[in-house]
């Protein structure tokens, strides 16, 4: 008997990925879409508002909350392909700055060039 019931729980679990698999790519593409616009207009933030994402809230009444943090998690690791970051209900968009970067790494390369030279001097020096 417990066969049974491992069988169909496993059979819940597979259901349940599957629909996130379906649900994900059309929830994405909008997802985009609405950063596409919003960025039109100059925002660097927007929310995933309930009325314009109801699927969010039937999911998470359908499905315990492991699953909706399991949707939620794999929705967050897809947009931050394309360069927006998810806090809660939030999209960000993540901004490139090189110049810091660049900028620890001269300095870095600088230091090491003085750590070389001092070691040298004493090596030659002594």
């Amino acid at each position: 008997m417990k066969d049974y019931a491992k069988i169909a729980k496993e059979a819940l679990k597979q259901h349940k990925k599957e629909h996130i698999q379906t649900l994900l790519p059309d929830l994405r593409a909008r997802v985009l879409a609405d950063a596409e616009r919003h960025a039109r207009e100059g925002d660097s933030y927007f929310f995933l508002e309930s009325e314009s994402y109801p699927e969010l809230n039937r999911f998470r009444g359908e499905y315990k909350q492991e699953m909706y943090v399991a949707l939620e998690r794999a929705l967050r690791k897809d947009l931050k392909k394309h360069r927006l970051y998810m806090d809660d209900r939030r999209c960000v968009y993540i901004k490139r700055d090189y110049g810091e970067a660049l900028f620890c790494i001269g300095l870095v390369a600088l230091v090491l060039m003085m750590v070389g030279m001092t070691i040298a001097f004493i090596i030659c020096g002594a």
